[in-house]
């Protein structure tokens, strides 16, 4: 029997995650095809495409894969639509901040790896004040690869070694970090990186493509973390 080591640090997915922002997500995507008349695929093909970058997906689900500059058209109608409804349009899920609070009042170095942009990110913590629980913010501006690939995984894990080189503490290993998140590109990016990869219950993704992943965990409270920490 393998025995695996105790969790010292947790980062976390934003989207659906801890912030309950997947329906607004969704319309957003609905207000730049209806701006574009572009036909909607529907909501679960917008669906799975949340966790990726924009710039990934939206080619995808355009004529001739967004040729002629119709991809950054699409874009911008999105983000113009998201930015100006998002704050009475998203809100915290309570498990979620129940969770943060429980685990910083653990000492857990906490962080946030998203496919957002950094503005977009900013603008999601701040009404909330979500940003006092994190040490590590990882936007998709700070990597070239996004995810299901690991990148961003290890350029959070890098971030978080300096912190725990500079209090004097021993190098973080991969086994020793887990992924938080709630769609298929959060668990396929924890397993790809090799870190364990934990999926929160109120997830809104179809749970049997997540199951199928077989994640190390579903998390809704302390509870279910309790046997995995320090």
């Amino acid at each position: 029997m393998t025995t695996r080591k105790a969790i010292r640090a947790i980062l976390f997915d934003l989207d659906g995650t801890i912030t309950d922002t997947i329906p607004h997500i969704i319309a957003s995507y609905e207000h730049a095809f209806r701006s574009l008349g572009v036909p909607s695929p529907g909501e679960a093909v917008i669906l799975a495409g949340i966790g990726l970058t924009l710039r990934a997906y939206v080619p995808r689900v355009l004529p001739n894969r967004g040729a002629d500059g119709l991809t950054e058209k699409f874009i911008r109608h999105y983000r113009a639509y998201n930015n100006a409804a998002m704050t009475e349009s998203i809100a915290v899920f309570v498990p979620a901040w129940k969770l943060l609070e429980a685990l910083t009042a653990r000492r857990i170095p906490l962080g946030i790896v998203t496919s957002k942009v950094a503005s977009g990110l900013v603008r999601t913590l701040e009404p909330f004040g979500l940003e006092d629980f994190f040490s590590i913010l990882v936007s998709s501006d700070e990597t070239k690869c996004h995810k299901p690939d690991p990148e961003p995984l290890r350029y959070a894990w890098q971030a978080l070694n300096r912190q725990f080189l500079e209090r004097g503490e021993p190098v973080l290993e991969s086994e020793e970090l887990m992924y938080v998140g709630d769609a298929v590109h959060d668990v396929e990016c924890a397993q790809n990186f090799g870190c364990p990869a934990a999926v929160v219950e109120w997830t809104r993704m179809p749970r049997a493509e997540l199951e199928a992943l077989q994640p190390d965990l579903w998390v809704r409270d302390l509870s279910d973390l309790e046997s995995w920490l320090v």
